[in-house]
């Protein structure tokens, strides 16, 4: 897939992300300099590779992956040999000026300054993903679930008016760090802080601060888009941690305990306080628990089995959008629902709501005594397959989309005993289900 700004080719280089492929630029840009500390002409070699990529990294008009680059020259600068000699010091700022010529060549100036001196799209989404990151991480002490927290975003966090899929979180470290939970947080945060320690400079180190700039521009890039997902980005720091923790094997100088105890009482520090705001500021009672999200708190209980077929890839959205639009009351009440068909038993629940492909695969007790009432939705299976009671029959509920084109329709419609409505203006998906439940439009 190609991405274009203004009409212009935004650089990929087979990462399927101009975000990913500028962090991995600048990576690369402050790698080579490692020929400067090894060589003692390699400065000369090291400048025209970085310039050439520096083309390469303004044509991905990747924010991100500016910031990530200037993070780990701030390293490098801080750490260079003094005095610097003037012949190198001319030369690279030659070098800065060419640089700035491609960005208004290509015009990506208009691009980094998007944001700070105009609204952009971009970045206030992702400060509106960022807001919620603390409210997901403290209603999910194991975890969303790998892969999983673009998808929990969107569900039970996204604006109500907005509908927008996410993948992720839109920053790697949040999005590791929701979909692991709590302890893989702490793990997350003090390996970060490991990484900073082994790489940090020694005087005397060859390599001097070309590994902890890498890391860091690494850092910096996962921060502003979900990078940390490729392999191939973590090739590069990978091998320059190894190849610190060589050099502090040859030096056998490692950090002192001191500084290992301050990273894990400020990682540890960090996690608690974010679980903390997360907490305080949930708008929403949400608890992510096994395989099902929780919500709400009370005695009356409300299953919902989801296919997203039938209420679509937005459920938890238009369940929530249903909830401010009509001013439902969440006292007292608790919403369990899950996609998994095996969690949880379908027991001690006043309403059950299944849907779809659901409708065959969750094993539904012959007898629901605590249930008052069984709703299906467009389901995928015949009556005779339900083998319930005459008690579960007088409390079941069978909703068909208008224009569902289900085989076991015509059989519901027949079937004695059973209260069948149709939902005007649906199909097999049902785009308003919540309301087509809770006040039917249909007959």
């Amino acid at each position: 897939m190609d991405f274009y700004y203004h009409g212009a080719w935004r650089m990929d280089w087979g990462f399927g992300n101009p975000n990913k492929t500028a962090v991995f630029i600048a990576c690369l840009m402050l790698a080579v300099w490692l020929a400067a500390c090894f060589w003692r002409r390699g400065f000369w070699l090291a400048l025209p590779i970085s310039t050439a990529l520096a083309y390469c990294l303004v044509n991905t008009y990747s924010r991100g992956g500016l910031l990530a680059l200037l993070a780990g020259v701030a390293m490098l600068l801080i750490w260079a040999p003094r005095p610097w000699p003037r012949a190198r010091a001319i030369a690279a700022v030659v070098a800065t000026w060419i640089v700035a010529l491609f960005m208004i060549h290509a015009k990506a100036e208009t691009r980094y300054g998007q944001g700070l001196f105009s609204d952009d799209q971009s970045i206030d989404s992702r400060f509106v993903v960022w807001r919620h990151f603390p409210e997901m991480l403290s209603a999910a002490p194991w975890g969303w679930g790998w892969g999983r927290a673009g998808d929990a975003y969107t569900q039970w966090y996204q604006p109500p008016n907005q509908s927008i899929n996410y993948l992720n979180l839109l920053n790697s470290h949040f999005t590791w760090m929701a979909e692991g939970g709590w302890a893989f947080s702490l793990f997350y945060m003090v390996a970060w802080f490991a990484v900073i320690l082994l790489c940090w400079p020694e005087r005397e180190g060859a390599m001097r601060a070309v590994p902890l700039a890498v890391w860091t521009a690494f850092g910096i890039g996962a921060f502003f888009s979900h990078v940390e997902d490729s392999i191939w980005l973590w090739l590069l720091p990978l091998l320059f941690l190894c190849s610190a923790v060589g050099a502090r094997f040859r030096w056998k100088r490692w950090p002192a305990w001191r500084s290992i105890g301050w990273s894990g009482f400020v990682s540890a520090s960090a996690v608690i306080v974010l679980i903390g705001f997360g907490c305080v500021t949930a708008e929403l009672p949400i608890k992510a628990e096994n395989q099902a999200v929780v919500i709400g708190h009370g005695r009356n209980k409300l299953l919902i089995y989801i296919d997203r077929g039938v209420m679509g890839k937005l459920y938890g959205h238009t369940l929530r959008k249903y909830w401010r639009d009509s001013g439902e009351n969440l006292s007292g009440q608790t919403y369990l629902i899950t996609e998994t068909p095996g969690y949880p038993a379908p027991a001690d629940f006043s309403q059950m709501i299944v849907c779809g492909r659901m409708a065959q695969t969750v094993r539904i007790p012959a007898e629901l005594p605590g249930t008052s009432q069984f709703i299906l939705i467009n389901p995928e299976c015949f009556p005779e397959e339900m083998k319930w009671d005459a008690s579960v029959t007088t409390k079941a509920r069978v909703y068909f989309g208008e224009y569902a084109q289900g085989s076991s329709r015509s059989a519901w419609e027949t079937c004695a005993g059973v209260h069948y409505l149709v939902i005007d203006g649906a199909g097999d998906f049902v785009p308003t289900w919540p309301r087509a439940i809770w006040k039917p439009t249909g007959t």
